[in-house]
């Protein structure tokens, strides 16, 4: 039982005036007039950053009278209070409370899930189509948890499904959303999230194929508690329902406390605008809304860069109507910014605990003083779009089938981890922003016996931009859950983290469902369940000169013996693997699981019982690959259907088994060019794994034993000196305004070669 209660506290829209259609927002700070007509406002408390000035109203035709967008937009503070008992929604029934109509055809839905009370975090509440107000029907849902203890006061997005009456209940992996939708079109259900209401990332589709739904379903909003701990009931609060009128609430299942709806339009609110950006300044914009019987309020704006933890503040001012106002403040180049607009109201808000007077937070980036206007983020338009190249490295992590971060220029903002700490991390790893991590410290990241996973998509991880020996993860897992991602020069060393049994992390892994992922020059060590794993589902993942090494065997694994390199799951398309070191696994060196396709190209595969293996209806180009030191007399490669050249194994070992020969080479990256198997097992020894050149103690000897013929498998990390301590060194980065790409690659350059 948890002690305390968490809230998810998503208040207020992000923007001014906000629809699905879009935000009102300049690219530059706006003239603005007061309540009277004069041009600066009356603070009631002294600013705590001199450099920040604020003005109420905004003055959009220039003629300084507070026409204009004085007065915000017609603006909704209609909220769906909906009250719940119950015991989760699944795995095999609900139990929750539902607001909802019938629904005939196509639908889209949106609404801002504005906050959750609940003491378990496993409290949910969205948007959900059933095919019948049945218990166990078959369902979708785009869903959120009362987990408010991260550092944005936010949970990810998230979705679950029941695919056919009577099921169970699966789920998939989310975004940082604080707004959800629901769209219908057809037979095909695409879902959404956004931290704005405007800006909607999809991150699900499903079709009737997946979902038992007919045409006419029930759709609504539904909230569902966890009776079994302390706690009858939860409450959720929504906002800005649109695509929707429901008509009806009842109670799914039995809960033993029965729920209900109230829905309130008397509240004042403040919302937070899409702010304006240049390279040292931001133009903050928010709009309060005074219903009758509120007869002011003090507003004003908190901001921070987003590795800060205290909030700073702009001037104070009263104003007696709705309206809109603004501000400026100094900022950094090229960092993310969190802003948020502020009130206090004449009169208690009365929202049982939702604070109206917080607008959300919105993030944004400053641009590059080399980036000409500013531009919107993630598109300057005059960035430096060349290549990823590795320094000496064969294989580039733009030789696979990834994009890799096709997104990054020279306006991509930058987040700093100044210190090998989880928290640090985990700030870079959730942020709802485009971004480039860097590192000005080495060191060892314990994450504690728990996965931390990249949550937002566009992030790149450049590991090589640490000073000697690099960044090293130990005690837990590390997962890309979103896309179009890159990680680089990395090392990953989950172990038993002092666990019992019943532990099973895999190292590192992509989710299921992602797309356009590089993971390159990492090292991944000690897992229990898999070293390096591509997600079920997923699309255009490149593996590119990793070691994924010595999985544990006899360790704490439910299933006994799990020592395994790396399983592509079902479905996964397009995955290229290149120049990479499977060492000291039993098996899966990689396992190619239904309905993959895939290349597997001038890899080393090294001491196991298992090589590759296919099933039945896997696709593989399998090409150029050492495999060396087999335990017993099985084949190299065994089931489905490949393209077999040039691969080499020790003598009497035979190479195939069961495998459907393809004349052709069906899965093949563009332009890629194979080695000869001898020349890849050196090429692989030279270049594989984190920082070929700085490496530590732990891949020298493993690359070593390679070389050599000898080492054993392991089943505890103590077996081969433990956890690492490696030094927590320091150096200052300075990211350039121009060639952003060429200096990552410098950067990798150093970390491969040591040039």
């Amino acid at each position: 039982m948890v002690d305390r209660r968490r809230f998810v506290r998503l208040f207020g829209a992000t923007c001014v005036g906000a629809s699905v259609a879009g935000c009102q927002g300049d690219s530059t700070p706006t003239d603005v007039a007061t309540d009277d007509g004069t041009s600066t406002p009356s603070p009631t408390a002294a600013p705590t950053d001199s450099s920040a000035t604020a003005t109420p109203g905004g003055d959009s035709d220039g003629e300084g009278d507070g026409s204009g967008t004085d007065t915000p937009e017609p603006y909704s503070t209609e909220l769906i209070r909906i009250t719940a008992g119950g015991d989760d929604l699944g795995p095999r029934r609900e139990q929750g409370h539902f607001y909802h109509e019938s629904r005939d055809g196509d639908f889209d839905v949106v609404v801002h899930a504005m906050a959750l009370e609940g003491t378990t975090g496993w409290e949910k509440a969205g948007i959900m189509v059933r095919d019948s107000l049945d218990p166990t029907a078959a369902h979708l849902m785009v869903r959120r948890n009362p987990d408010g203890d991260g550092v944005y006061d936010a949970s990810p997005a998230s979705i679950q499904w029941r695919a056919e009456g009577g099921g169970v209940n699966s789920a998939q992996r989310g975004i940082m959303a604080e707004w959800l939708r629901l769209r219908r079109e057809g037979d095909t259900f695409r879902i959404y999230g956004s931290m704005t209401g405007a800006d909607w990332e999809q991150f699900g589709e499903f079709t009737t194929d997946d979902v038992a739904l007919g045409s006419e379903t029930v759709v609504g909003l539904a909230v569902t508690g966890m009776e079994e701990y302390d706690d009858p009931t939860v409450t959720a609060t929504f906002k800005d329902l649109s695509g929707l009128s429901p008509t009806e609430n009842t109670d799914l299942g039995e809960p033993d406390h029965a729920g209900d709806v109230s829905v309130r339009d008397d509240l004042p609110a403040v919302t937070t605008g899409e702010p304006g950006r240049a390279p040292t300044e931001l133009g903050l914009t928010g709009a309060v809304y005074l219903p009758d019987g509120v007869e002011s309020a003090d507003c004003y704006f908190e901001y921070r860069r987003n590795d800060a933890d205290e909030w700073q503040t702009t001037d104070w001012w009263p104003v007696t109507s709705s309206r809109v106002f603004t501000a400026t403040v100094d900022a950094d180049t090229r960092r993310i910014y969190q802003v948020r607009a502020r009130a206090e109201f004449s009169e208690s808000s009365d929202a049982e605990g939702v604070d109206l007077g917080l607008g959300a937070t919105a993030f944004c980036s400053t641009p590059s003083p080399t980036s000409g206007d500013g531009g919107e983020d993630g598109d300057s338009g005059d960035g430096d779009t060349g290549s990823l190249s590795p320094g000496v490295a064969e294989f580039a992590p733009g030789d696979g089938f990834a994009d890799p971060a096709p997104w990054l220029d020279d306006d991509t903002p930058v987040v700093t981890i100044t210190e090998p700490t989880v928290e640090e991390l985990d700030r870079a790893l959730k942020t709802p922003h485009e971004r480039l991590v860097v590192f000005e410290t080495s060191g060892v990241v314990d994450l504690g016996a728990e996965e931390w996973s990249i949550t937002r998509d566009r992030c790149y991880v450049a590991g090589q931009t640490a000073p000697s020996p690099g960044i090293t993860m130990i005690r837990g897992s590390f997962q890309v859950a979103a896309d179009d991602c890159v990680v680089q020069h990395v090392r990953v060393r989950a172990g038993i983290a002092g666990q019992a049994d019943g532990w099973a992390p895999t190292g590192l892994h992509t989710q299921d469902g992602s797309a356009n992922n590089v993971i390159d020059h990492c090292t991944v060590t000690w897992a229990i369940d898999e070293n390096l794993t591509v997600g079920g589902r997923s699309s255009n993942t490149t593996l590119t000169n990793n070691i994924a090494a010595e999985g544990l065997a006899d360790a704490t694994h439910p299933k006994g013996i799990h020592s395994y390199g790396s399983l592509i799951k079902d479905d996964a398309r397009r995955v290229a693997m290149m120049g990479n070191v499977w060492a000291h696994n039993v098996g899966r060196n990689p396992r190619l699981k239904t309905g993959t396709t895939s290349t597997v190209v001038n890899n080393v595969m090294y001491h196991f019982d298992e090589a590759t293996n296919l099933d039945s209806d896997s696709i593989s180009s399998i090409v150029g690959n050492a495999y060396r030191r087999v335990d017993v007399g099985d084949a190299n490669i065994e089931g489905g259907r490949a393209y077999l050249a040039g691969n080499e194994t020790d003598p009497e070992t035979p190479m195939t088994n069961g495998v459907e020969s393809l004349s052709t080479r069906r899965i093949w990256p563009s332009g890629l060019e194979a080695l000869a198997a001898a020349a890849a097992f050196d090429h692989a020894l030279a270049n594989a794994g984190a920082r070929p050149a700085d490496r530590t103690a732990h891949d020298r000897r493993l690359i070593r034993q390679v070389r050599e013929g000898s080492g054993e498998r392991i089943d505890a990390e103590s077996e081969v000196g433990g956890y690492p301590d490696l030094p927590a060194n320091t150096h200052d980065l300075s990211v350039p305004d121009s060639g952003t790409r060429e200096w990552l690659r410098e950067h990798s350059r150093r970390a491969e070669d040591g040039a």
